[in-house]
């Protein structure tokens, strides 16, 4: 069955037959066409398997698995998602790995160990790129961190690290090792066959395999940080494999000039080292030579100069080979000038630029590869390096406008802003670049500040016509990576009415302007103002105005969008009514926009997101699968650049809403395992989601929030944990970051009960528990600070707080200070009603704990009149009679108010004795009311507490000190071990002191 005649059944909803007649050949070859030309990996993956299962004999059964695993390689190198794509290869080298251990001595062997070590080298390198990611500032996603664990899981190599960027490291090495160990095996395989009787397959394996294990070297050479032993190691032996090699390589063969460059690279990297000595100075330099001259020998022999030996290499090798030649000479110019440039030899680069742009010149109205074009970036940096800005910026041009959104497009744009941050005036044009190039790098303040410049160098209505539409949406998006819908919603609205002639970017300024005013009507005060209101309705009328899909679909579409906007501010309110009749009627109107209309994908999109709304969860998924199966259908590619913004803004909103649905349809499984696999599943629909769409800053917040839940749901509260401290450094503000809070405090308030219980069990440590603690208050504060207030939540942080500083892990201004906010903002809440006594003896605890006895006497006297408690009484007889801090010798005394000058009494009488003896009436009124007296610890911390009173008293009255060694001497002979056996050796401690004071 031919590749669209499958396409066609598939659209259509039904399953792929086998071919008819087919061999097992056939099948491998169809399934290999669906994932390179299409990318539909579960597709082939599940037909291989299919296959598999109807019982093939030996050998056929071999090539189908073996199939099955070079699927995922093909669909690892296809894949654009940094986390999917690592997850296609570790795939890849686990199933070649098992393949090899059970198929291990066969003909497949060698395909097998070759794929098994071009996979696991490719997988070194894209975490060597992940490491330079995480030190320029962009970590892993939970899914790549997953990932890596998973891979030092696996190897035998020792304790994975904790440290994300060094496990990042460890599976790098982990990969390149698996590289080297399988290339070693194939070279070392083939060599046993003599030279003469190697079949052709074995003589490609063979070069295949030794080019591998030289760049696994180089690669994680190259990756070490310099200076270091391994990567001077590494090197080293990258170049000695390489030279090896090519000694045994055909010259002028595709393998000779893949040789070649390699060791040109290894040889530069080399050379990057900064020389201690003389001799290690020359050595510098001739690899440098040595270098360039490879690149040299390239530019000569990959494409031959004589025209009748260059046809002879056509007719050999096809246009295939001459692409790959003309590539070759490319990439060996690239380095050759991008050594020259890092060298500082302006000769020399300009002597490569020079030939590169004749070379170029030559070759007519091809355009360059990807090695060329970055050959071009080079060039450029020399032509600035030589003071030629205007040449620079030509070359960086070119390769702008023509890789649109690609890579490439992103380094000439990164290549503008460096050439702009130099100063000076420069064209609109190349401003705008650079700051397209800052905000794809996320860094909006500073493509803010070359916009600006942008605009001032706007001279006349010709600069304004050409580039004012552009410069409106760059500085629209600049003020939505900023949070500033309001200063977004005008730049747009400039660019949509005062570019309006310009058809590339009036459509999306009014779609960004439409976007900010819904921004604008979500949240904040006065957004159901009249303004507002009225700035949408305009809003609305732009993009019915520019649309390219029809009015009456535009008008369908934004009054859909309205309504749906204006039932979520309903269900703000409470009126779930009112939201359900408003999202009613926004379906309504999507269900009028056809299949043949623009607007139809955003509408199916939208669709599944009013269902998920609904909480619909099966109509939603169908819409979002429809839409899916609707844009990865070939028949249904655009071309036009509007078309393709409004698909990327359906996309946007069908996989964010999407991956939002899997968590939703986790909370609803009832089954504890399915409901954690659930959210395991959800992880990587959010980390995807979240990589695809950078550009969409609005639904960040949310998404992080998402992988909170999903983590939580999943039991892996350290990942949330994560993504929560990722939120607090990116949307401090945010409320979903509040949210998040709230969630990941929920799992730590069971972590706090479980490490509660763990300290009761004997010989148990405490710090446990005040970490728990500590982390909940944390998290709880955050919480607190962007959520709306509330009673119990602020409540709960101030008694965490408390807790802590009891337990010597903190101060108590903090829980003061909270207490004291509770008592003022919620005076009159209804939850805090019955409360405030509680919360005031909360408030003076911390006044006591803090030595200020006079002010938590005051407030516990107000607290008695209230309301009598035990707790109460204790701690005013504290602040009368003073009090020891700590439990172990050595204690502190802490000064009560009885001994406080000033306060006037009957004459003769000590100022202080009243209320030494107002304090002897609550510790008697206290031991009184204690109804296991001598059986319990409580009793003996009462009755220190009274005999400490006793012992302060007898300063200023000597009867009292008489009084106190009678009770002591009782008490020694009622519980001669000073209640050591039922409080514990610290209370027998306080009680021994007392006595020592006393003799």
């Amino acid at each position: 069955m031919p590749l669209l005649a499958l396409l066609l059944l598939l659209s259509a909803g039904g399953q792929a037959p086998a071919l008819p007649g087919s061999s097992v050949e056939d099948e491998i070859a169809f399934a290999r066409a669906l994932v390179s030309e299409l990318g539909y990996h579960d597709l082939a993956s599940e037909r291989l398997e299919r296959l598999l299962r109807q019982g093939l004999p030996a050998e056929e059964e071999r090539r189908v698995a073996l199939a099955s695993c070079g699927i995922l390689k093909l669909a690892a190198e296809r894949e654009l998602d940094r986390g999917r794509r690592l997850e296609f290869q570790s795939l890849a080298v686990r199933k070649l790995e098992a393949f090899l251990s059970r198929h291990g001595g066969t003909t497949a062997t060698l395909p097998a160990r070759l794929d098994c070590a071009e996979v696991a080298a490719s997988r070194g390198r894209f975490l060597a790129e992940e490491v330079q990611r995480s030190e320029e500032g962009d970590p892993p996603t939970a899914g790549i961190e997953a990932e890596v664990a998973e891979i030092l899981r696996e190897d035998p190599g020792g304790e994975p690290p904790g440290d994300p960027r060094a496990a990042l490291v460890a599976a790098a090495d982990a990969s390149f090792a698996i590289a080297v160990r399988e290339a070693s095996r194939v070279v070392a395989a083939i060599e046993e066959v003599p030279e003469g009787e190697r079949s052709e397959e074995q003589r490609v394996a063979f070069f295949r395999a030794w080019y591998v294990k030289g760049k696994a070297y180089h690669d994680r050479g190259a990756a070490a940080p310099l200076g270091s032993s391994r990567r001077a190691d590494d090197l080293r032996t990258a170049a000695g494999v390489m030279n090896d090699y090519l000694l045994s390589s055909g010259e002028g063969s595709w393998f000779g000039l893949l040789g070649c460059l390699l060791l040109a690279r290894t040889n530069g990297e080399l050379a990057r080292e900064a020389a201690r000595s003389e001799s290690e100075e020359r050595e510098r330099r001739e690899r440098l030579e040595t270098a360039l001259s490879l690149c040299e020998w390239v530019m000569e022999h990959a494409l031959p100069q004589d025209p009748e030996v260059l046809r002879e290499v056509a007719v050999e090798e096809g246009e295939e080979g001459k692409g790959f030649r003309r590539e070759r000479t490319e990439e060996a110019f690239a380095i050759a000038l991008a050594l020259s440039n890092r060298e500082g030899d302006a000769e020399g680069a300009g002597r490569w630029r020079r030939r590169l742009l004749e070379w170029m010149e030559r070759e007519g109205d091809r355009s360059p590869s990807v090695q060329g074009y970055l050959a071009l970036l080079e060039g450029a940096r020399s032509l600035l390096e030589e003071g030629d800005a205007t040449e620079a910026l030509r070359l960086a041009l070119r390769v702008l406008r023509e890789n649109p959104r690609t890579t490439l497009e992103l380094r000439a744009q990164a290549f503008l802003a460096e050439i702009a941050a130099s100063g000076g005036g420069f064209d609109p044009e190349v401003l705008l670049a650079a700051a397209e190039g800052e905000l794809r790098l996320r860094k909006p303040d500073d493509a803010l500040a070359l916009l600006r410049r942008a605009l001032g160098e706007m001279r006349g209505e010709a600069d304004r016509a050409t580039h004012g539409g552009r410069a409106c949406l760059l500085l629209g998006r600049a003020f939505e990576a900023l949070g500033q819908p309001h200063e977004a919603a005008m730049a747009y609205r400039m660019g949509a009415r005062d570019f309006a002639a310009e058809p590339s970017t009036a459509e999306r300024n009014a779609d960004g302007f439409h976007r900010a005013m819904l921004a604008i009507r979500r949240g904040g005060p006065g957004r159901n103002d009249e303004a507002p209101r009225a700035l949408l309705a305009e809003a609305e009328q732009e993009v019915t105005k520019f649309s390219r899909g029809g009015s009456a679909d535009t008008l369908l579409w934004r009054q859909a969008v309205r309504l749906r906007e204006e039932a979520l501010a309903l269900q703000e309110e409470g009126n779930a009514e009112g939201a359900r009749a408003k999202s009613a009627e926004a379906l309504a109107r999507l269900e009028r926009i056809g299949p043949d209309s623009e607007w139809y994908e955003r509408a199916l999109a939208r669709k599944g997101v009013i269902a998920c709304g609904s909480a619909d969860l099966a109509v939603a998924r169908r819409h979002f699968d429809e839409f899916r199966r609707r844009v990865e259908d070939p028949r249904n590619a655009r071309t036009d650049p509007a078309a393709i913004a409004r698909r990327k803004e359906a996309q946007a909103e069908a996989d964010f809403f999407s991956a939002t649905l899997a968590l939703r349809e986790a909370e609803a499984q009832g089954d504890a395992a399915a409901r954690a696999r659930g959210f395991e599943r959800a992880v990587p629909l959010l980390e995807r989601a979240l990589e695809l769409h950078p550009e969409r800053s609005e639904y960040h917040p949310r998404i992080h929030y998402g992988l909170v839940v999903a983590h939580v749901g999943a039991g892996d509260l350290e990942a949330a944990k994560g993504v929560l401290s990722s939120m607090r450094d990116r949307f401090a503000e945010d409320r979903f970051t509040g949210l998040a809070a709230a969630r990941v405090f929920s799992a730590l308030e069971e972590k706090v009960l479980v490490a509660r219980e763990a300290e009761r069990a004997p010989g148990s440590s405490e710090e446990a528990l005040t970490a728990a603690l500590r982390e909940a208050a944390e998290v709880l504060s955050l919480y607190n600070s962007t959520a709306k207030p509330s009673f119990r939540n602020w409540r709960k942080e101030a008694d965490l707080w408390f807790e802590l500083a009891s337990r010597g892990a903190g101060d108590f201004d903090r829980p003061r200070a909270l207490y004291e906010a509770i008592l003022g903002t919620f005076a009159d809440d209804p939850e805090a009603e019955g409360r405030r006594a509680a919360l005031r003896e909360a408030h003076a605890r911390c006044l006591f704990a803090q030595g200020r006895l006079a002010k938590a006497e005051e407030e516990l006297r107000e607290v008695l009149a209230e309301r009598r408690t035990r707790e109460t009484q204790l701690l005013l007889a504290r602040c009368l009679g003073g009090h020891l801090r700590g439990t172990r010798p050595p204690f502190v005394e802490v000064a009560g108010t009885a001994e406080e000058e000033g306060e006037p009494g009957p004459p003769g009488v000590p100022p202080s004795a009243p209320k030494f003896e107002e304090c002897n009436r609550l510790w008697l009124e206290l031991l009184a009311s204690h109804r296991e007296a001598w059986r319990d610890a409580e009793f003996f911390d009462l009755l220190f507490g009274h005999l400490y009173m006793l012992h302060r008293w007898s300063r200023i009255d000597p009867a009292q000190g008489r009084r106190l060694r009678s009770s002591l001497e009782a008490f020694a002979s009622q519980a001669p071990d000073l209640g050591e056996s039922i409080a514990g050796p610290e209370a027998a401690a306080r009680f021994r002191w007392l006595m020592d004071r006393t003799r």
